[in-house]
């Protein structure tokens, strides 16, 4: 997942904002590259609590015998 991210942050990144703009011929609203910015940095805070949450209760998991 973190992989996931880093790859949106990149093209992210590297876009021009009146390049995706131009792009908007239909009805579509295409995201500026700082909502997908602001996006990334959201998903990594709510990655970083799964992960937590998960390592905090994997001992539990594992003494229950339900490993995967």
């Amino acid at each position: 997942m973190g992989d996931v991210l880093a790859e949106a942050e990149k093209l992210a990144k590297n876009a021009d904002d009146n390049a995706w703009t131009n792009r908007n011929t239909r009805h579509w609203n295409i995201a500026t590259s700082d909502e997908v910015k602001s996006a990334v940095k959201g998903c990594r805070s709510s990655l970083r609590i799964m992960s937590a949450q998960a390592k905090r209760f994997e001992p539990e998991l594992i003494l229950k015998d339900w490993r995967r």
